[in-house]
């Protein structure tokens, strides 16, 4: 039965400092190897052999215990970890800890800083204050740190990950390189803002400490050390892993939704969105797209356009049907719809698998238009599945 020094009602909130967290006295889980030592009988293996085994069997199904109970796994092992570092190891931590915090108080009114903030979607800056909030927080620790804020750098993407993906980070580097005469101070509300990837955490963390850069986090501290530098990996580990768990998540959710008939992905041209009683949002059709796109399919299917490029001028020639700001549609985005199924009313996506089935739209023309469509264009015919 897993133990811990003190019953534990609520979970402890997390400080990401791993100075106090080192400190702090968190429960901690611990072992009684005796209680377990017949299941082994068997296994012909010495008692240190049996020590090693529970041990490693004990911290893999604590951490088990420890995500349950929405506990935080990095926090709990950071004790033992400080436990076992040595005594000029946490030495060297107080006293860089202590000139660290001795060059901060001599030279913070000279910094200039950068913030960055970053949601994972353009939903939550229309729709939210997440940008909004975080910029205010940066600006509150610059201001009581006595910093000159010189610029913002927002995101509204993720990225997955990689900061290359995201305009803001990449902007914000590209300033750090034209001004790398200047030491500026680079302040980000949470740790997770700089990289949900183990490997572009610490790549990023690389690029702005190659432009003189030092980094400041509301809710962590960063020092020079090896130990701390471990816990950081962990922290970031830690994200990649939530991240990774989230993209499953709605992978399987948009994956049933596709098998139930249902579109899950952008409203293709002649399309839009509304809500379902039965929940969630279902495709209904946009006029007057809706009636061209119609009109060109049907034409294609009777012979009326002999070729895609005909279709292309018919849709080019409708006033109503949106075009680029040139006014010409591609040869490649006609025949896209000639040959997305769910024109017809179908659902397929064959990346996860999904197979053509009948949808919960309505279609712009029957399926039996729609297998004219492939044949003319030399297409397999779809067949739906079962």
């Amino acid at each position: 039965m897993m133990k811990r020094d003190e019953p534990k009602n609520n979970c402890p909130a997390i400080d990401h400092d791993p100075v106090s967290i080192a400190n702090s006295a968190i429960p901690s889980l611990y072992l009684d190897a005796d209680l377990y030592r017949d299941d082994l009988r068997d296994r012909s293996l010495s008692k240190e052999q049996e020590d090693e085994l529970l041990q490693t069997l004990w911290n893999i199904m604590s951490i088990f215990v420890d995500i349950g109970c929405g506990v935080d796994t990095v926090q709990v092992i950071l004790p033992e970890l400080f436990k076992n570092v040595a005594h000029d190891s946490k030495e060297l931590l107080e006293s860089k800890g202590a000139s660290y915090l001795h060059e901060i108080e001599m030279t913070e009114t000279q910094e200039k800083v950068l913030i960055y903030c970053r949601v994972p979607d353009t939903k939550q800056k229309t729709e939210g204050s997440g940008l909004e909030s975080q910029e205010f927080r940066c600006r509150q620790y610059a201001a009581e740190k006595g910093y000159t804020i010189e610029s913002v750098f927002h995101d509204d993407v993720s990225g997955g990950g990689d900061f290359a993906k995201r305009p803001g980070m990449i902007a914000l580097l590209n300033y750090l390189e034209k001004n790398k005469k200047s030491s500026y101070v680079v302040i980000f509300d949470d740790l997770k803002r700089l990289a949900r990837d183990t490997m572009f955490h610490w790549q990023l963390r690389h690029a702005m400490a190659n432009f003189g850069a030092r980094l400041e986090c509301l809710n962590y501290k960063f020092y020079d050390m090896p130990e701390v530098e471990f816990i950081e990996t962990l922290f970031a580990a830690q994200a990649q892993l939530e991240c990774q768990q989230i993209g499953r998540q709605t992978r399987q959710k948009t994956k049933a939704r596709l098998e139930a008939g249902y579109h899950a992905f952008i409203a293709p041209v002649g399309f839009k969105y509304i809500k379902s009683k039965a929940g969630g949002k279902i495709l209904v059709k946009d006029e007057p797209a809706a009636s061209i796109i119609a009109e060109a399919m049907e034409g294609f299917a009777s012979g009326r356009f002999q070729t895609k490029q005909e279709v292309r001028y018919f849709l080019e020639a409708a006033p109503e049907f949106p075009k680029t700001a040139s006014g010409k549609i591609s040869n490649n985005r006609a025949d896209d719809i000639l040959a997305n199924p769910l024109y017809a009313g179908y659902v397929e996506y064959k990346p996860w698998g999904v197979t053509l089935r009948k949808g919960k739209h309505e279609g712009m023309v029957n399926f039996t238009t729609f297998q004219k469509i492939q044949e003319r264009a030399c297409r397999p015919c779809l067949c739906p599945g079962p």
